[in-house]
Order: structure tokens, then sequence, then C-alpha cells
């Protein structure tokens, strides 16, 4: 019973209803204190560096110019917080947390507002729009529609989810998880995310390439002669025309020299400021300079230093070496394993290039709770001592 209760809190925060979420974050904090043998003590090497980063983000962050106090707390302790909860979740939820319906669950209410939120738009002034921007559903402010999209980004890895399990699951879970990826889709059209499309395209690239490597010849002739079917059927009937009211949101953005697709938006330059500014002024500068760098590290630099800066690389690159030989350890196809890829695989390609603690922390705090699932699952299926599960032993 707790563990359902702790679990409608989980549900609370991710839809974050009148901006309240954080209220939910501080009682499951509390409800993992509470069971420190299954939380706490549970702490590996991987734990330890996102909590000392974020301690030391908190800190710096506490001396700019424009802080929130609560936000000082927040920062410190919601990343760990939320790894250790899907350490517990995976372990006291293995119904739920050990197979793909525990994943896409979660995704699916991660993108609840954002959902309601676009379609309340779509309703009230359709697709042909001059502004893409959205009101919240919860307190009827508007929402940048890039920081609307962003909630919907595990919902459009489906593509890739439903080719890896598509074997393994009955077809009604497909035709929901089918249906599912369209209404996230036309959502993401109204919002003219590129992003999230990107998003989508790179879970069925991904997708292909860990059936390839675990399937024989025979298999993959096979495989890509559907695949090629499949895609002259789509491309032999899929007429775009540029005027259509479906993707309004998107003509100027594509057109655009300065914040066209060359330029990632006109994010390049940005990125190329920052990292001169790592020289410049290591210990991070005022957002005054040229704005938001639109990079999940890079805004971290110009908040907090190069300390913390250089702990959440730190962190980037174990938890990737960390996915990477998860991979490598299972050579069998795995739903599970697969959708955990795709997911972390998706929450880079946002990392990369939006300001994320600043903007999407709730993705952050999101992305360490599927990395507490991928330790718990790393740790079950290849049991090592928690001090070693990161070294070069597992083959």
């Amino acid at each position: 019973m707790k563990n359902w209760l702790l679990l409608i809190l989980v549900f609370f925060y991710l839809i974050n209803p009148n901006k309240d979420g954080y209220i939910f974050g501080y009682l499951i904090l509390f409800f993992l204190v509470l069971h420190p043998k299954k939380t706490i003590l549970k702490l590996d090497s991987l734990g330890y560096i996102l909590l000392i980063f974020s301690i030391a983000y908190a800190i710096f962050y506490s001396f700019s110019a424009d802080i929130l106090v609560q936000n000082i707390f927040i920062y410190g302790m919601f990343p760990l917080t939320f790894y250790l909860l899907g350490i517990y979740l995976f372990n006291e939820k293995k119904e739920l947390f050990s197979n793909t319906r525990g994943l896409i669950l979660i995704a699916l209410v991660f993108s609840v507002t954002a959902l309601f939120s676009t379609y309340n738009s779509i309703l009230e002034n359709g697709y042909n729009i001059l502004n893409r921007n959205v009101n919240n559903i919860w307190t009827g402010l508007e929402e940048n529609a890039t920081y609307t999209g962003g909630f919907l980004l595990l919902n459009m890895c489906l593509p890739g989810i439903l080719i890896v399990s598509w074997k393994k699951i009955k077809i009604l879970r497909k035709l929901i998880l089918i249906s599912l990826y369209i209404i996230t889709l036309f959502a993401v059209l109204r919002l003219g995310s590129r992003t999230q499309l990107v998003i989508s395209i790179f879970s069925i690239l991904a997708a292909i390439l860990y059936l390839v490597a675990r399937q024989s010849t025979r298999k993959n002739f096979t495989f890509f002669v559907i695949l090629i079917i499949i895609g002259n059927i789509t491309f032999g009937y899929l007429n775009v025309d540029k005027d259509s009211e479906f993707i309004s949101a998107y003509t100027d953005r594509m057109e655009s020299k300065k914040y066209g697709t060359n330029t990632a938006g006109g994010r390049t330059e940005r990125w190329e400021k920052s990292i001169e500014m790592l020289f410049d002024k290591p210990l991070g500068w005022n957002l005054d300079e040229f704005g938001y760098s639109h990079n999940l590290w890079l805004d971290v630099l110009r908040v907090a230093g190069i300390i913390p800066f250089i702990l959440l690389i730190i962190f980037s690159v174990q938890s990737i070496k960390m996915l990477v030989k998860n991979l490598r350890f299972n050579k069998n196809i795995d739903p599970f394993m697969a959708t955990l890829a795709i997911y972390i695989l998706a929450f880079y390609l946002l990392f990369f290039v939006e300001p994320i603690f600043e903007g999407y922390f709730e993705v952050f705090v999101l992305h360490c709770f599927y990395l507490g699932l991928l330790t718990s699952f790393s740790i079950n299926n290849h049991p090592l001592p928690l001090k070693s599960r990161n070294s070069d032993n597992i083959k």
C-alpha cells in the first residue's frame, strides 16, 4: 500500500499541478529518508558523484543575482532523491518497473500537462497560428512552445520502442501506444518543436541498430525488406503541403537563416561563445552576456562555474559507460533495456540544445530516475559489489 502511495506522489510531481509539484518532491524525499536501508544505504559511486555535483551547483547558484531560495534545496537534493527513487521502485515494484510498462507509464504521466495544455490551445485556436506558445492548463499563464514540447520527449520515442518490442506485446497494447504517439505527434506539430521530431527519428535509428546487433543475418535481411516496404508505402502516399495549417508553426523557423536548422535554431553561436567563456570566465558569467547557452553542461558552467561543470561531465560519462556496459552484457533482445537506452538517448538530445536547470529541471530529475532504474537493473542482472559496479569487470 505504501508503495502505491509513493507512486501517487510521483505522479503528482510529474503532472506538476499549479506549478506546485516540488511539494510532492519534498514528500518523496521524506518517504525515502524513512526507508534508509532500501535507499540511502544503496548509494553507489554514480549516486555520490550526482550528490556532490548537485550540492556544488546549489552552493554556487546561491551566489547568483536572481535566485529563488527554495531552488537551492531543490537543486541540491532532488536529483539524488529521484535517482534513489528509481533504485527503490525497481526493487520494490518489480511487477511494474522491471518491464516497459512502468517506463512508459511514467513517461505518459510526465506528458499529461503538456498534452492537455496543447490540445486546449488547438481547440481554441486551431493549428494555423502566429504564436506557437500555449497557456498552461493549470495556471492559465502562457508558456514557451519549446518548453512545453520538452515534456513530450519520451512519448516521441514510442516508434523506436514499438520496433524493439513488436513481437513481445499484444495487439491492444500496440494500438494504445500507436494512438498515444499520434496524439503526441499532433501536439508537437502544433508546438512547432523540431527537437521532438529529431528525437523521434533518432529513436527509430537507435531501435534499428539495437535489433541489427542482436539478430541473425537472415532475420536482419527480412527486417530491412519490411522496413523498405513500409518506407516506400509511407513516402509514396505522404504528400507534405508546406502551406498546410498543420505545419504552419514550422514554416518560418525552417526558412530562417539565423534560427533555421543549419544553426541548430541559432544555438551554434551561443555554444562557441560559451566555450570561449570557459577560458575567459571559468567561474561563470551573467545571463546578460548573450543569454542562455542552450546546452545543459554549458549553462551549468555559466551559472556555477567550472567545478560543477567538470562534475557534471564526470557524471554524464559514468552514466553513459554504465548504459553501454549493460547493452554489451545483454546480447539478447530485451525491450526493457532497449527502452531505457532510447529514453536516455532522448534525454541527451534535449540536454544538448536546451538550458535544462533553468528551464527543464524536471526533465533532468526524471533522467536521474531512469538512471536509478538502470542501476538496479545492472545490479540484479550481473550482481557485483556496488563499489565495483562501474569498473571494467563487466565483460
